[in-house]
């Protein structure tokens, strides 16, 4: 996983302008096979189901995390301090979070135009295959197209074969493998 602190810092008026249906509070109703969700803005009432997930997922990922990490990240997330970060919710009817998609903005070397890193996608096991991931990956595409972003893209690990079965669906695999060198100031 990549250090959230490593990452690029925008200012708050370029992620306002990018993500402002987000932070407006405009809401999605996506209907997928055995729910309607309502994709939105991560909110701060939403931290608990929040935590109870990214626990989840931290676990499903084989990580572990300090407290002191799992606290500042969502910190970023959810607020305008950090405005490159954030976090969306696939919310049923009744309010339950049933997934999220962490996202970064970037720049890059290739293009003027900066990209959509999808950090962290996860959706709770009791709503998996029922196309809720993709609709959230298919929000972020839709408003990232819109602010005229350059890309859209992940990675995954190389045995979450589950994942790649909705990736390849909606995406092109990259031909490029992923190297982490961890620093010795990094996250402890």
């Amino acid at each position: 996983m990549a250090s959230a602190s490593s990452l690029l810092y925008f200012g708050a008026s370029a992620a306002a302008l990018l993500f402002s249906a987000y932070r407006r509070g405009e809401v999605k109703k996506t209907k997928c096979k055995k729910v309607e969700v309502v994709i939105r803005l991560a909110q701060t009432q939403d931290l608990p189901q929040l935590l109870k997930l990214w626990r989840q997922y931290i676990s499903f990922i084989g990580q572990s995390q300090s407290e002191q990490i799992e606290t500042t990240t969502w910190e970023r997330l959810l607020s305008d301090k950090e405005p490159s970060m954030f976090s969306i919710v696939a919310a049923t009817e009744d309010g339950s979070v049933a997934g999220f998609a962490n996202s970064v903005l970037t720049y890059n070397t290739s293009n003027i135009e900066k990209g959509l890193y999808l950090e962290d996608l996860f959706v709770d096991s009791r709503y998996r295959g029922q196309g809720i991931g993709k609709a959230l990956i298919m929000d972020l595409k839709s408003k990232a197209e819109k602010r005229s972003l350059s890309r859209l893209f992940w990675v995954t690990e190389d045995d979450n074969y589950n994942a790649q079965k909705l990736y390849d669906k909606v995406a092109c695999k990259s031909n490029y493998i992923q190297y982490n060198l961890k620093l010795e100031a990094g996250d402890k």
